[in-house]
């Protein structure tokens, strides 16, 4: 049975979304404007990911003040969980795919990602 194939849009959803709970789990949280132009993308493009973010239970929004760019976006039990569970899935597949570089570009790679030369295999044990 083959993989269904993602279209592009999909993909770019898909990536936006980690990354924004990637953001707010390191940050604890993330007002929507920064968190718009932190990832280059556009007001009504940050409320949507974040909106479907709200609907599944992963975030919760707090409003700042009387500007909606001041809306604190939260991570909620749910949401820090699946933060962590496709955070530790691109670094496995980033492990595997380091795997296959010759040792000089591996530690072009490393160096790239803000990783110690080895740390990949360290996460891996």
């Amino acid at each position: 049975m083959s993989a269904a194939v993602m279209n592009p849009a999909e993909a770019d959803d898909r990536i936006d979304t980690m990354l924004i709970l990637q953001y707010a789990l390191v940050r604890g949280s993330i007002v929507l404007g920064e968190l718009g132009r932190a990832m280059d993308l556009a007001p009504d493009a940050a409320t949507a990911v974040v909106r479907g973010l709200v609907r599944d239970g992963s975030v919760l929004c707090r409003i700042r003040g009387r500007n909606s760019e001041n809306v604190e976006v939260f991570l909620t039990a749910a949401g820090r969980e699946r933060a962590r569970r496709e955070g530790a899935a691109v670094v496995r597949a980033a492990t595997d795919l380091l795997r296959e570089f010759a040792p000089a570009e591996r530690k072009v790679v490393e160096q790239a990602l803000g990783l110690r030369p080895g740390e990949a295999e360290l996460r891996d044990a």
